[in-house]
């Protein structure tokens, strides 16, 4: 099927950009009619749009002038080079990312080396010379001088 005379077919991108609205603005206007439309062989859906709107569709690139496409041109280099110098600068990043990884382990190696082992001490019981003691019952005091309190029961320590 053909269009009529003083229409041509386009397709739904085409019509879309033609008419200012997305494409699924025109399958709505297809299907309610406000537009005729039919599949070529090849199953894309075809727009009868006027003649004159038609010509106004660009295919390609052909329709930006000389200077508009120079510019263009100039801000993709840019960009390129640009995205070359961030991949460059991540590159670097993870390479000093790296050697500060194997500098700390071997920090860590050495530290660990150097200091001696820390004397094991019951988390519940102070160092000697401490100001709390606990007893054999669990209770714990404080060894203050001249202090009043009363011996407290310590938190494991329920019944």
């Amino acid at each position: 099927m053909q269009a009529e005379a003083g229409q041509r077919q386009v397709t739904i991108a085409e019509a879309a950009a033609l008419f200012g609205v997305s494409a699924d603005t025109i399958k709505r206007r297809v299907r309610s009619g406000a537009l005729r439309g039919m599949r070529d062989a090849r199953g894309r859906i075809l727009v009868d749009v006027p003649e004159d709107d038609a010509r106004q569709v660009p295919r390609d690139a052909s329709h930006l002038h000389g200077a508009e496409l120079l510019v263009l041109r100039e801000r993709l280099a840019a960009t390129a080079a640009e995205r070359d110098w961030l991949r460059e600068r991540v590159e670097l990043a993870e390479t000093e990312r790296e050697q500060l990884r194997i500098l700390l382990g071997s920090a860590q190696q050495h530290l660990a080396r150097a200091l001696p082992p820390a004397p094991y001490a019951a988390p519940h019981e102070r160092a000697p010379g401490g100001q709390q003691t606990v007893s054999a019952a669990g209770v714990v005091s404080d060894d203050l001088a001249g202090s009043s309190a009363a011996p407290r029961r310590a938190w494991w320590r329920f019944w």
